[in-house]
């Protein structure tokens, strides 16, 4: 009795397996045939799959370079430190993390006047003393029109 047990599970396994092959071999014809819907479809799926598995080892390796995230091999990630209490002034901070005045406040030496301008000034300054650029031309003409007679 056991016997006929394991020779009907024997035979319902490899008719399983007759129907596994024969199901491969049908898919087989069918992607090999680039116009048929399983082709394309799986195409697709692996062009999806791709893109997934390419944005996935992007971002590890981001973390892992930058050493932050899950992803740091094993690494301890750094703690940063708190910055000391910043000065009531607050400055703009460049690309590198360099703090900058909103506006530069180192004296500049006119070298036509020799009056000591705020850097951030220097070229309103330059303009008016000089007598050229934006504002030069009103200034000059409204020096012709008070001197001249009326």
């Amino acid at each position: 009795m056991a016997q006929d047990k394991r020779s009907k599970l024997v035979g319902v396994e490899e008719e399983q397996q007759r129907m596994r092959l024969a199901h491969g071999e049908e898919l087989s014809v069918l992607f090999a045939d680039n116009g048929s819907i399983a082709s394309q479809t799986l195409a697709a799926y692996s062009d999806v799959l791709e893109e997934a598995l390419l944005d996935v080892a992007v971002e590890c390796h981001r973390e892992a370079k930058t050493r932050t995230g899950p992803y740091t091999g094993g690494q301890t990630v750094p703690q940063k430190r708190k910055a000391p209490a910043q000065p009531a002034i607050r400055y703009n901070v460049d690309l590198f993390g360099q703090a900058h005045p909103a506006s530069a406040t180192e004296l500049v030496c006119c070298m036509k006047c020799g009056r000591k301008v705020a850097a951030g000034k220097f070229a309103y300054h330059l303009e008016k003393c000089l007598g050229k650029g934006r504002s030069a031309g009103r200034t000059a003409a409204a020096r012709r029109n008070a001197g001249a007679p009326t």
